[in-house]
């Protein structure tokens, strides 16, 4: 083992390294506290004798730093000290130890603590590997290794609850076996579990970057989270897949369309998670799975998520701004209204979730048309935001009057914008 001494004086750590170098260990030595500290950090490390009584950091100060330092391992300490009242052993407990050795040390009591302490290291280890096996076990499908459905979930809310903060991108992928039951009763289950497992390997070789989920979703379904990635990303690791599987050639006399197993992949990418959640996604991605399965098998289709929260923008200025538009693409279905003869087209059952009032005097049009819809809307019930590049003070008053929930200072700033928005449209809505 690698054995750190922790000792200021000389002569005693070079009797402690004559004994342990005796039965085979390795010494290692720090002076003092600070230095026994760093070589925790970057050597191998197994035991540790540590003095008590050092100048600078003592014994017990820098057993309590390196506990602190490494609270997800466990390396045994011994404190070698003079003192053996009570009090001193139990302050050295408190502080992380777990043995004494009493000042002169004996070489037989020094190796049969060591030994000791190794047994119960060597026992917590293994205890520690069986703990690793039994989650990896617990965490994967058995047949093909990868995740299994309730791990997945556990790690896809992560994921997106990550998206909903940075505000990217993120694609599901569903994969289904082409003629699944038919190979079965051909070829026999075993030669089933065989193509299930060679689909399974190809999926995770094609998605392996270390954020991509790949999970076993069902008997012949398979899913896919790829986190950061937009559409044409997304059509492209499907399409790679669709045309990786298919060129195994694995032989499938039974299928319908074709003579080899062949997969279908149906999908769906989400700019922005506010407002919808996990399900919404795989329940669009599942759509589409069906749609490839309806129209020959051996396709992909992939698709942006169509949210559905509506946004109702108010714009009657001579040039009405597209600006809001671009920046909540594929975040919520904004219909603008820029002039009271575009009031007719909507109908009295059209229900946002927010409204959105361009206004920049207190005569502006857009507060007519306003006015107007809220009668016919019952928009008095739905959060209203003002659109202004006003001065707070007159943007206030205008808010007041209108019993408004806020305002969207311009020119629009991107993150601050779609956060506004999203305390609205987000809010009626539990993110997983």
């Amino acid at each position: 083992m690698n054995i750190l001494l922790v000792e200021d004086s000389a002569t005693l750590r070079f009797g402690l390294e004559t004994y342990l170098a005796s039965e085979g260990h390795t010494p290692l030595t720090a002076e003092n506290g600070e230095k026994a500290v760093q070589m925790v950090e970057n050597e191998t490390i197994d035991m540790i004798l540590m003095d008590v009584e050092m100048p600078g950091l003592n014994g017990f100060e820098t057993t309590k730093l390196i506990r602190e330092n490494n609270q997800d391992s466990w390396i045994p300490i011994i404190f070698v000290t003079s003192k053996s009242d009570e009090t001193s052993v139990e302050e050295g407990i408190a502080a992380g130890g777990d043995d004494y050795l009493i000042k002169p040390v004996s070489k037989v009591i020094l190796l049969a603590k060591i030994r000791a302490m190794e047994r119960i290291a060597n026992m917590r280890n293994e205890m520690r590997q069986l703990n690793i096996e039994l989650t990896k076990l617990s965490e994967h499908d058995g047949l093909t290794q990868l995740l299994n459905r309730r791990t997945f979930d556990e790690r896809a809310r992560e994921t997106w609850r990550m998206a909903s903060r940075t505000k990217q991108p993120l694609a599901i992928l569903l994969f289904d076996i082409d003629y699944f039951k038919k190979y079965n009763d051909t070829y026999g289950h075993q030669a089933g579990d065989d193509c299930i497992r060679l689909i399974a390997q190809t999926i995770k070789k094609c998605c392996h970057r270390p954020g991509d989920i790949v999970a076993r979703y069902g008997g012949e379904e398979f899913i896919v989270l790829l986190p950061n990635t937009d559409l044409k990303g997304a059509q492209h690791v499907a399409e790679t897949l669709r045309s990786a599987i298919e060129q195994k050639k694995l032989e499938h006399t039974a299928s319908d369309e074709h003579h080899v197993v062949t997969v279908s992949v149906g999908g769906c990418v989400i700019k922005y998670t506010t407002g919808t959640n996990i399900e919404d996604i795989i329940a669009c991605a599942d759509e589409a799975l069906y749609r490839c399965k309806s129209g020959g098998r051996n396709t992909t289709d992939v698709s942006m998520f169509k949210n559905l929260h509506d946004v109702l923008h108010i714009d009657c200025s001579v040039q009405p701004s597209n600006q809001l538009q671009g920046l909540l693409e594929q975040h919520c279905k904004l219909e603008l209204v820029d002039s009271e003869h575009s009031l007719n087209r909507l109908s009295p059952l059209y229900a946002p979730k927010l409204v959105v009032l361009s206004v920049e005097h207190a005569e502006d049009p857009s507060l007519v048309v306003f006015k107007k819809l809220r009668d016919k809307l019952r928009l008095n019930v739905v959060p209203l935001l003002l659109m202004s590049s006003l001065e707070h003070s007159k943007l206030q008053l205008i808010g007041k009057s209108l019993a408004a929930n806020g305002s969207i200072q311009t020119p629009l700033e991107k993150h601050s914008t779609i956060a506004k928005i999203d305390q609205y449209i987000g809010s009626r809505y539990v993110t997983p």
